[in-house]
């Protein structure tokens, strides 16, 4: 299989939360009311995102701490 390398820039209404492949290296809010989210991977087969306004963040700790 290849491998490829991704940098993607997308820009979306600022409500909306984003979940992506990669790790968020830039985030810039734009006088229009949207966002410009950039994410960047290494390695990988695909790059894949969703978007919604109606999505919650939820963080759980898997250590038990």
């Amino acid at each position: 299989s290849d491998y490829g390398v991704y940098d993607v820039k997308m820009t979306l209404p600022s409500e909306f939360v984003v979940g992506s492949t990669g790790k968020l290296i830039e985030q810039t809010e734009n006088p229009d009311d949207t966002t410009t989210h950039r994410y960047y991977q290494e390695d990988v087969h695909a790059f894949t995102f969703t978007a919604s306004p109606d999505y919650e963040v939820v963080r759980r700790s898997t250590c038990g701490c």
